[in-house]
């Protein structure tokens, strides 16, 4: 088929589908694969798998069938519970060249897509990092209010024998409000960053959290569920 012709199009359960032709080179896909996504979201249960805590008494629990947990069990103190991003979100390393598609279903100089073609203008690239821009925290409160829930995010840098520098501000100031008092179900309350970004920062050997410091009274039992993270996907 020559370029400048129609190209066939079809309808499968997976999406609407192209066919084209570009020097010898043939394009068969979801036309949604031409461009980027813009944005995600992932749910992440609270579990012992997931998050790293470092004080007071925490027990997996089964609330419901359905709905599991980190319970935090009444008892003066802070805990911090620690979400691992770099076990979750892709981290890529270096940068894309603009306006010049990657992998061999684009081939350099190719005239199949016009500068208009991909957002931002240019032709489409590959999809690879995420940049995190908010978070909902979902939690439960009984027995007593707890005092406060603060989230900060970190992303540390090792080397070898070197001490690990720790930014404490990745994606600037979170702002949000994290309620306190008892409520008879859980809490949902959202974050978000000042600035977006991408875990990673585009280098190698850094390591992505978001930490959640709760402190609580003595009769306070805090029940973390889960986090559901919002992010963009990145051309970077």
């Amino acid at each position: 088929m020559a370029q400048g012709q129609l190209y066939p199009v079809s309808v499968s359960a997976s999406g609407v589908q192209i066919s084209a032709y570009d020097s010898g080179r043939e394009f068969v896909n979801n036309i949604s694969a031409l461009m980027p996504e813009l944005d995600g979201n992932m749910m992440v249960p609270a579990s012992n798998g997931t998050f790293l805590y470092d004080a007071g008494t925490i027990t997996q629990i089964r609330s419901l069938a359905g709905v599991y947990g980190l319970q935090r069990a009444a008892g003066a103190g802070t805990t911090n519970f620690v979400l691992l991003l770099s076990d979750l979100m892709f981290q890529k390393i270096g940068k894309d060249p603009a306006n010049n598609p990657v992998g061999p279903e684009y081939p350099a100089g190719s005239t199949i897509y016009s500068a208009s073609s991909a957002p931002g203008g240019g032709k489409p690239h590959w999809i690879r990092g995420m940049q995190l821009t908010a978070f909902d925290v979902m939690y439960g409160i009984s027995g007593a209010g707890i005092t406060s829930l603060t989230p900060v995010a970190y992303e540390t840098t090792f080397a070898n024998n070197v001490a690990p520098s720790v930014n404490l501000t990745p994606g600037g100031a979170i702002t949000g409000t994290f309620p306190v008092a008892t409520q008879a179900q859980p809490y949902l309350a959202r974050g978000t960053f000042t600035t977006p970004y991408t875990p990673g920062g585009n280098n190698p050997d850094v390591g992505s959290y978001l930490e959640l410091a709760v402190i609580c009274p003595g009769v306070a039992v805090f029940t973390l569920y889960g986090v559901n993270l919002y992010f963009n996907y990145a051309i970077l």
